[in-house]
């Protein structure tokens, strides 16, 4: 959606803006500076229209629960969708009274729509997909997890990045303050570990690291064993 705004802007808006300046300056008929007014505002409209949705899409990398979700896909239309519904109504609002109700109800319904399909992405229940997947690699094989164990998978698949003096600087140092150089470290972030390692399985980054299923289930093991 950012790159047809950028097009929008690059090949249609400013060359049109261009255009009818110079039809203007050499005194041509109004219907052409018209024309070129017309397809600028089409396009500028258009965008208008993405604005939001851009925005929601822009920041949804905050937040794993959308981009990790198995109906990822249809939490991206439900996103777009509301989005687009909200700068419509506020485009007509100067010509539509209830215009103050409609977009709380607009936006109230795409939260819970919102909602309502991360758990059921979260959920067991395959639509017409076989037999249900799970989200976590199972631990019913891992009877006990050392510390060891653990910390070798940490400084191997995480440490890279979420140390002090990473191997991979591609997010600086420590991204987002998280450092595993020492036990402590470990030990303190031990329910996220959880969380972005074994359940959302959004870390390492696209896997990056290659962590393996045999490794998660190490984590989960020992997270969810303390």
């Amino acid at each position: 959606q950012g790159l047809i705004m950028a097009e929008n802007v690059a090949h249609t808006i400013l060359p049109s803006q261009r255009a009818l300046v110079k039809s203007i300056a050499e005194g041509r008929d109004a219907s052409e500076s018209k024309a070129l007014s017309d397809r600028a505002k089409r396009v500028s409209i258009h965008n208008n229209y993405f604005t939001f949705p851009v925005i929601l899409l822009m920041v949804s990398n905050h937040f794993s629960a959308l981009y990790s979700n198995r109906l990822s896909w249809l939490l991206l239309i439900v996103v777009i969708a509301a989005g687009a519904l909200i700068r419509h109504i506020m485009n007509i609002r100067f010509n539509w009274t209830p215009w103050k109700p409609a977009l709380a109800v607009t936006g109230v319904g795409g939260l819970l729509l919102i909602y309502g399909v991360i758990l059921l992405g979260n959920s067991s229940v395959q639509i017409g997909r076989g037999p249900p997947k799970t989200l976590r690699p199972s631990t019913a094989t891992i009877t006990a997890v050392s510390f060891a164990e653990v910390r070798h998978v940490v400084d191997r698949r995480c440490g890279v990045c979420h140390s002090s003096n990473p191997v991979d600087l591609s997010f600086g140092a420590a991204p987002a303050g998280v450092a595993f150089d020492t036990p402590e470290q470990i030990m303190a972030r031990q329910s996220r570990i959880l969380e972005r390692a074994v359940v959302t399985r959004t870390m390492p980054p696209a896997n990056k690291t290659r962590i393996t299923e045999e490794e998660r289930a190490i984590l989960g093991a020992w997270a969810q064993a303390r």
